[in-house]
């Protein structure tokens, strides 16, 4: 049987969404770099106007996320995903692009 493939989409900070989102965030980024974001300074994006969370599900595990906020001129997209195999995170991959 194929797992299940969910898209939703917020466009205010949603907490399970959040939390979603810090999973793979979380995974996604070594922490020995610092790299990665808190989930307060996520929320406080997702306050933005013009900000919007995509996660992605297979089931009910998160696989990835994106973030994007248009802000005059410009549109900023935040992406991460997680590549698994089972149930157990592999690798992860994360983009960060401005147009």
């Amino acid at each position: 049987m194929m797992p299940n493939l969910f898209f939703d989409t917020y466009d205010e900070g949603e907490r399970n969404a959040i939390a979603d989102a810090m999973t793979v965030m979380e995974a996604a980024f070594d922490p020995v770099f610092g790299e990665a974001w808190t989930a307060a300074q996520l929320s406080g994006v997702m306050m933005m106007p013009g900000t919007w969370l995509t996660v992605v599900r297979i089931d009910a595990a998160p696989l990835g996320f994106a973030w994007c906020d248009q802000y005059w001129m410009n549109a900023n997209c935040y992406c991460s995903r997680l590549i698994r195999c089972g149930a157990d995170v592999v690798s992860a991959k994360h983009c960060c692009a401005t147009v």
